[in-house]
């Protein structure tokens, strides 16, 4: 048989030489067989132009469909051509999505007459436009580009990569290589092929309705349909049926598709079409990828916006469904994305759609502290520990938290107990974070090191795939560390932020932080709920630095800590903490409390009952109310107080000073805790140095000095303030350190009473003032009481007041010390640092009363000068007869608080034994005694009163009473005091008359506060007595006598009465015959020639220090005279008799 010569088969094979042969039609060209095997890479075409791309790529449809295989997965020239159409149909289908994506995508129409009749206006491109013309023929019905008068341009990155087509509804560019273009399956379009049933079912439905929609494009696009019936046959079964059911939707038309679909705008916003064929893309919504992917995010709270967003992270998922396809586990994930979640594109895909990945939750740094976190206040998830790390650590856990905010908003404060793990290795930590997921899990992990080596990007920038251990060194406290269920009571919360990073880089910043309740940061404002910051002491070379954060009208939920190395327009350097807040719901138990607030010492008295002992008010490890950061020690052994100190803090110790010097202790009293504060306080202030040009800031700028007595040393930067109770006319700040200290002991009460089950708003409150508080002082006082009072307790109840001198009483006669009878009268002589008390009751019941200022500080002080030389007498004495000398501290400004940390700090049998070895000062404590006795006495006398069948004694002033007897025996007083009454009042004493002096005397007074009942004691029935101080005798409280009125002859009578007082106790043989009986040593010639060349100027002194009161020269006399001229005096006679007899 003869072998024929011809490109195609199937042809007649009977043919011998040269003869004609049948002319090839498209029949015959379709046997033509390709050397190449359809292998080619290049496509070889004998016109290059677009249209000849048009043609070549319906060519490559029925080359397709045509095939013997019939083989849609093939990886020809002709699929890789047939899989770029159908990339570009796709690419239009999520059009929308991709731009949302930021793609840059563009459409543009070009216009074919348009284009025509401009090349026929040039006469170089007549001829090119004429065979265009003749070969497009579009106006002809029966040309294939008949209606297609427009052909749209589809650029990407601003280049053309596709057209519209007649035949195949697009086409390609050659040579076109992959883009960053993601199909919803994972793959990226134009690179490898992928036939059309391997494609979304979202795609693929919509070209089958787009056909279904124009029954013309069967005809016109007939390969392409074809192409399109043969994929349906290969489809999941779910979509087949779909599919199925789609043919038989007669009334499925146009209108149907672009109502189901959004219509497709070139960039003029006009609709792109292909000849009548209107095309249309998909919604950017259109794929709910919440409902069928498996990485959605499972979370425990309703997170803001309609959309959850995806967990992801690289690994392998098997199984998993990511978007429109299973996950690849190729697929890259970003550790971080810079990105909000709303605006990322999914990896490996162009759905613009919010994800989250480790970044997201998990810092960069892992912060370190110089101490064992307190685990047992503050969340830190789980705790394993590898390879030995628990036996080589210094501390077991010592880290925040380095969780982001952003957790939160999907997950509660107490997923973190389930879901967090530290996994501690010898070498580095790592932290793995569980989320929940629809399918399961996604575990977010990173290990942090103290020096981590990261991989760099292109730009240089550090990759952190490890994350870096940061040392934070910060002590941090909370007060009140407690929620209450009325969140109206959750008002107030002070955080100390000490700051130690004083080397370094570190050095040159300060910590920082930020407060959040559930997702929402608290803001600085001055109303509504948010935050106060202070600086107080700024950070310097080698010294720490402090500031403290008030919040207010709310609690938070958690604190984000902003370490010194963050640098601004970086993130943060940061960790977290979250308190685990001791709740407290409402109470059942009802409190008093009485607060006496002293000259030098402040007592707070608590009781639950009527018949309950009071107790001092004390904060233990029961009732705490701070809680720092640092665990206390669980070493066995301890004191509860040592838990706190040393061995909780190592090497920051510093923060145990700033906590006593300007914050709140751990612990107050309590049986046993070794506390080194306890009730009685020192009534002082601390402050910075500034602080009389800063606003206010309790725990701020200003604090009640609870540190005053541990202090030695006080930093440049802080003062110590005393004397406040006289302060409100003498300083402008006077006012305010008295609103801190009242405010900040009523913030305590009312955290003990929350955390005793307490019912906060029945709370009873008692006050005292001393009976010679003026009018416009005591209405400042009750002022600042009640406002205090009531905000804090949210209560419109008003406290209660008493004076000084009547509290005592109710609680020797509750405790059964005194039992009087209705004939018998009662005085109470309560002595202060300040000023002294006296009540006389008549009847059981408070009648007279009269105040002065002659108290402790009379005994101890430098007298009436303003400026201290710390030279009173006894302290003299004592340092010279003492074993060992006391070093006064540097805030100690007078006499008196030298005395006072003396007696705070020194063994009180040691105290006594100097004052018992110096004889010759014993007559001061004599004459400070009897002074008090002999106006008691003239008093008397002017009422015409029964001298007393008992005198008690309460104040601290009154302890040095046991100095002057040698101990707590009072018969030699009892004597003593009967004889000068005698004396003094010319009428016997009775004979069962007593003195009785309270066990605690201080304490005595809040004592009978919280006894006292205004419906029981008439306590409104006392009236006020007030001696000038002359001998005649005259009731200033009846007899008003203002100060530029006690005119010399005044005067002069006051200093004959004080020169009869000592006339009678230095002269009278009666009396200083007791001289023995109390170990007194006189020279009572030198005594009384001494006395009386200085009582003169003593009372000058005082009157003059009474005219720097303002207006005072206008005012009545405040006080008796009768002391001034005794004041002065006293101090400048224990100078010479130290000087007499002990200066050697």
């Amino acid at each position: 048989m003869a072998k024929v010569l011809r490109l195609h088969t199937n042809a007649s094979t009977e043919l011998e030489g040269w003869k004609q042969s049948v002319q090839i039609d498209s029949s015959l060209i379709q046997h033509i067989s390709d050397p190449s095997g359809g292998r080619a890479r290049k496509v070889s075409t004998s016109i290059p132009s677009p249209l000849a791309r048009m043609y070549l790529f319906r060519t490559a449809f029925e080359f397709v469909v045509n095939s013997s295989k019939r083989d849609l997965s093939d990886n020809t020239i002709y699929h890789s051509m047939v899989s770029q159409c159908l990339d570009v149909i796709e690419l239009l289908y999520n059009f929308q999505k991709f731009k949302q994506a930021e793609k840059h995508l563009l459409i543009r129409r070009w216009n074919i007459n348009e284009k025509l009749q401009q090349l026929e206006a040039s006469p170089q491109h007549q001829l090119l436009a004429n065979t265009l013309q003749l070969f497009l023929n579009f106006n002809n019905p029966q040309s294939p580009f008949n209606g297609f008068t427009d052909i749209y341009l589809i650029y990407y990155k601003y280049r053309i990569i596709a057209g519209t087509s007649p035949f195949t509804l697009v086409f390609t560019l050659p040579d076109l290589g992959a883009l960053d273009l993601n199909s919803s399956k994972g793959y990226r379009l134009f690179d490898e092929p992928v036939p059309l049933y391997q494609r979304p079912d979202d795609f693929q439905l919509y070209l089958n309705k787009l056909f279904q929609a124009y029954p013309e494009l069967k005809g016109k696009c007939q390969a392409m349909y074809e192409y399109i019936t043969l994929a349906q046959r290969q489809a999941e079964p779910q979509l087949q049926q779909r599919l199925n059911q789609l043919q038989f939707e007669a009334g499925y038309g146009p209108d149907n598709f672009l109502n189901e679909y959004a219509p497709l705008y070139d960039d003029t916003n006009s609709q792109v079409a292909v000849g009548g064929i209107r095309l249309a893309t998909a919604p950017a919504e259109n794929i709910n990828i919440a409902r069928i992917s498996d990485f959605v995010l499972e979370p425990s709270r309703t997170p803001d916006g309609d959309r959850l967003p995806l967990v992801l992270k690289e690994g392998h998922y098997p199984g998993w469904n990511y978007v429109s396809g299973q996950w690849q586990q190729e697929t890259e994930v970003p550790l971080k994305n810079t990105a909000p979640p709303e605006s990322r594109i999914l990896p490996g895909l162009s759905d613009k759609y919010p994800y989250l990945t480790t970044g997201d939750f998990l810092e960069d740094y892992l912060l370190e502290l110089p101490y064992e976190l307190n685990n047992e206040r503050f969340n830190y998830g789980k705790v394993q520990y590898q390879n030995g790390a628990e036996r080589e650590r210094t501390f077991r856990f010592n880290y925040l938290l380095p969780i982001r905010k952003e957790y939160f908003s999907y997950f509660s404060f107490r997923d973190l107990d389930k879901y967090l793990t530290f996994i501690v290795d010898p070498t580095y930590i790592k932290v793995q974070l569980s989320v929940p997921v629809k399918r399961g899990h996604i575990l977010f992990e990173k290990i942090y090191y103290e020096n981590p080596q990261n991989p760099r990007d292109a730009n240089g920038q550090e990759i952190p795939k490890k994350g870096k251990i940061v040392s934070a060194r910060l002590g941090l406290g909370v007060f009140p560390f407690l929620k209450m269920a009325d969140p109206a009571y959750n008002d107030f919360y002070k955080i100390m932020l000490v700051d130690l990073e004083v080397d370094g880089q570190a050095a040159f910043g300060d910590f920082d932080m930020q407060f959040y309740l559930e997702t929402q940061p608290l803001r600085e404002t001055p109303e509504g709920r948010g935050i106060r910051k202070t600086r107080r002491i700024s950070k310097q070379e080698g010294a720490y630095g402090s500031t403290y954060y008030e919040v207010f009208n709310t609690h938070f939920d958690y604190a984000e800590i902003i370490h010194p190395l963050s640098e601004r327009g970086q993130e943060p350097v940061r960790g977290l903490l979250i308190p685990k807040w001791q709740e407290a719901g409402p109470g059942t138990r009802r409190f008093t409390f009485a607060i006496d607030f002293g000259t030098t010492n402040t007592h707070i008295a608590y009781t639950t009952g009527t018949n309950v002992a009071p107790q001092p008010f004390s904060i233990e490890e029961s009732d705490p109310q701070v809680v720092m950061l640092n665990k206390p020690s669980d070493e066995p052994g301890l004191l509860p107080i040592q838990r706190y100190k040393q061995a909780s803090l190592h090497r920051a110790m510093e923060i145990d000073t700033v906590v006593s010097r300007e914050f709140v202790p751990y612990l107050i009293g309590g049986q046993g805790s070794g506390a080194e504060v306890s009730f009685p306080i020192r009534t002082a202030s601390c402050e910075v140095s500034d602080f009389i040009a800063r606003p206010t800031d309790m725990l701020g700028n200003i604090n009640i000095g609870f540190g005053i007595n541990k202090e030695l040393d006080v930093p440049a930067h802080t003062a110590y303030k005393t004397d406040l109770k006289w302060s409100t006319e003498l300083d402008r700040k006077g006012n305010d350190r008295i609103d801190v200290f009242f405010s900040e002991l009523l913030r305590l009460i009312k955290h003990k009473v929350a955390l005793n089950d307490g019912i906060l708003e029945q709370t009873r409150l008692v006050w005292f003032s001393p009976l010679s508080l003026d009018a416009f002082a005591f209405n400042l006082f009750e002022e600042k009481w009640t406002r205090n009072y009531r905000h804090i307790f949210r209560t419109e109840r008003k406290p209660l007041h008493l004076t000084e001198s009547a509290a005592p009483y109710y609680y020797l006669s509750s405790a059964g010390e005194v039992v009087p009878t209705r004939e018998d009268h009662l005085l109470n002589i309560d002595i202060g640092g300040g000023s002294t008390d006296i009540l006389f009751f008549i009847n059981q019941q408070p009648a007279w009363g009269s105040s002065f200022r002659f108290a402790g500080n009379a005994l101890w002080g430098d007298g009436f000068n303003k400026i201290s030389t710390i030279d009173n007498g006894f302290l003299l004495a004592y340092q010279k007869l003492a074993d060992k000398p006391f070093k006064p501290k540097s805030i100690s400004q007078t006499s008196a608080d030298v005395i006072n940390d003396i007696f705070n700090n020194v063994d009180p049998a040691m105290f006594s034994n100097v004052f018992i070895r110096a004889r010759y000062l014993r007559i001061i404590f004599y004459l400070h005694y009897t002074a008090i006795l002999y106006h008691c006495g003239q008093i008397i006398n002017y009422l015409d009163l029964k001298i007393p069948r008992y005198i008690t004694f309460s104040g601290k002033g009154s302890l040095y009473l046991n100095f002057l007897t040698g101990g707590g025996n009072t018969s030699s007083l009892e004597r003593l005091t009967r004889s000068l009454l005698e004396e003094v009042c010319n009428t016997p004493v009775p004979d069962n008359f007593r003195i009785i002096q309270a066990r605690k005397p201080k304490e005595a007074t809040a004592n009978g506060g919280v006894f006292f009942n205004p419906e029981i004691h008439d306590y409104d029935g006392a009236k006020a007595v007030k001696m000038l101080g002359t001998v005649q005798g005259q009731n200033l409280a009846e007899n008003p006598l203002r100060y530029h009125d006690a005119a010399a002859d005044i005067q002069q009578d006051v200093l004959k009465n004080a020169e009869a007082f000592f006339d009678l106790v230095l002269g009278n043989d009666k009396l200083t015959g007791f001289f023995d009986d109390f170990a007194i040593e006189a020279d009572l010639p030198w005594l009384r020639k001494t006395i009386k060349a200085k009582l003169s100027d003593s009372l000058h002194l005082g009157m003059n220090r009474l005219l720097e009161h303002r207006n005072m020269a206008e005012k009545p006399l405040p006080e008796t005279l009768f002391f001034y001229p005794l004041y002065q005096t006293l101090y400048e006679l224990s100078k010479e008799i130290y000087k007499a007899h002990y200066d050697r």
